[in-house]
């Protein structure tokens, strides 16, 4: 053998047990650490897991949606005419911005009922069917049942010469107002006489003489006449509204009796109708034959 092969043999000799030698070494260093890292690792504090929020819908209570009383929906106009007929003058406060013709109207009334013309202040210019102020009208009633006489401060010509023919019996000043059936109308109501009213057209006849019984009411401060009016008629309800509200021991309370029965009825009457599938509530729906005849027409068409 040669010296150079036998070089090779003792390297190789000596090489193996070096290299098992540093593989024990290794191991054992290795081996502790790991174990040692796994356990510190264990005793740390597990962290707490958090889902996303939940989130649970904030629906209305049934108190919440109707004031604390009742039930919601399907009865919310039904709600809504019974809160109106249980507190009329809210109902009617809840009606703010621009005065329309209707709200001039029964405002003279709640001034007449509280004896407070400056409620009409909210009204300004704005006026009735009839083309009549709040003002105007409070200046009227409250003249046509007193001894004294405004009618100088009703701008409305036609009512304020109305207003002075009747005051000094004297229908004569009635000739002074151009339009025709105001005329006849105002001649019919100074002098008492229904029979004035023949010359008028079938349908303004019967509007002339519940004039003629309500001037009479207020003249002679007969509030019993006021049941005399006939509600039947177009304006009829409003006439006995006006003379019972003058009249009448509780003002208010018939301000209340008249806005309960008439404008809430007429407001709400055909909603609570659709909102029961009922037709049957049409038929509370006041003036159904008269001045309503349309919207009860309306109301009963929606079933057919």
């Amino acid at each position: 053998m040669s010296l150079t092969a036998i070089q090779k043999r003792f390297v190789l000799v000596l090489a193996i047990p070096l290299v098992l030698f540093l593989f024990v070494l290794g191991f054992l260093y290795v081996y502790p650490t790991f174990f040692q890292n796994k356990a510190v690792e264990s005793t740390l504090p597990t962290p707490k897991v958090t889902s996303e929020p939940s989130i649970t819908p904030n629906t209305p209570s049934q108190t919440d949606q109707n004031n604390g009383t009742e039930a919601s929906s399907p009865v919310i106009w039904a709600t809504t005419l019974a809160n109106c007929q249980k507190d009329p003058e809210a109902d009617f406060n809840n009606e703010k911005g621009v005065s329309h013709p209707d709200r001039v109207f029964i405002m003279g009334l709640l001034a007449l009922a509280k004896k407070d013309v400056a409620i009409c202040a909210s009204t300004g210019s704005a006026k009735d069917d009839n083309g009549s102020t709040c003002e105007e009208n409070y200046v009227l009633m409250t003249t046509l049942s007193t001894t004294g006489s405004d009618c100088g401060k009703i701008a409305n010509k036609d009512l304020s010469l109305s207003c002075s023919a009747n005051r000094k019996k004297d229908p004569s000043i009635c000739s002074q107002i151009p339009d025709t059936t105001m005329k006849t109308i105002c001649e019919a109501a100074t002098s008492g006489d229904t029979g004035t009213c023949s010359t008028l057209p079938a349908d303004q006849k019967s509007d002339c003489a519940n004039t003629v019984t309500f001037v009479k009411s207020l003249n002679g401060h007969d509030a019993n006449a006021c049941d005399k009016i006939d509600i039947a008629v177009a304006g009829g309800r409003f006439d006995k509204a006006y003379c019972t509200i003058v009249l009448g021991p509780n003002p208010k309370k018939a301000w209340d009796d008249y806005y309960a029965n008439t404008v809430c009825l007429q407001r709400y009457s055909n909603n609570v109708a659709k909102e029961k599938s009922d037709v049957s509530s049409c038929e509370n729906i006041p003036g159904k034959g008269a001045e309503n005849k349309k919207l009860y027409e309306d109301c009963v068409a929606q079933f057919k």
